[in-house]
């Protein structure tokens, strides 16, 4: 370990003697820094977190450490906010995208309830006409079948009427036959008596 004052110094900003310390500051600048491949100030803050003291160690390190940590200290709370800051945009956008597609889902929802109400109303109509037609077509059958009736009662009317008046025409006939008949027995007497006559006055 360095000199205890370095080495509490670079412990609690994440350098130890076993590497860097997880979820620590210096772990979160090599995360977003570095990856996995550390070089220049940062490698040589880790050498000397892991090497064991020696002046010509600690020296360089304690002329440089105030700038060193906050220069350090600056990097990695800009790393570490520029991290937050990413995360909660990342959380923003998932957001807004989970918001984006509830609403669309919503408007989904909407327009298919829309086109069953539609669909609902058209077919009502539908049914609605198809009934107007069969009461119409209901109608004029019975329309017809009432007309057809008294077509064929009138026929039935004038059929009765005819046979009436051919009775009567036959009735008169033979009124005129009966008359002809009395004219002639009628004239049968006239010549009986005519013929009586011319013979009283030819007797002596």
């Amino acid at each position: 370990m360095p000199d205890p004052v370095v080495g509490a110094i670079l412990g609690k900003l994440g350098f130890t003697a076993t590497g860097i310390a997880k979820g620590s500051l210096a772990a979160a600048v090599q995360s977003s820094a570095y990856g996995g491949s550390t070089t220049g100030l940062f490698s040589y803050l880790t050498s000397v977190a892991m090497t064991p003291g020696s002046s010509g160690i600690l020296g360089p390190v304690i002329n440089i450490s105030a700038s060193t940590i906050a220069s350090v200290t600056t990097s990695a709370i800009t790393s570490v906010a520029s991290t937050a800051f990413g995360d909660a945009t990342v959380g923003e956008a998932f957001a807004n995208a989970t918001a984006a597609a509830a609403a669309a889902f919503a408007n989904a929802t909407a327009d298919a309830a829309f086109a069953n109400v539609t669909a609902e109303a058209a077919f009502a109509n539908a049914t609605a006409e198809a009934a107007f037609a069969n009461a119409t077509a209901e109608a004029a059958f019975a329309n017809a079948t009432a007309e057809a009736a008294f077509a064929n009662a009138t026929a039935d009317g004038a059929c009765v009427d005819a046979v009436h008046a051919a009775g009567e025409v036959v009735n008169a006939a033979v009124i005129v036959a009966n008359a002809a008949a009395a004219v002639a027995n009628a004239a049968v007497i006239v010549a009986n008596a005519a013929a009586a006559a011319t013979n009283s006055t030819v007797s002596p």
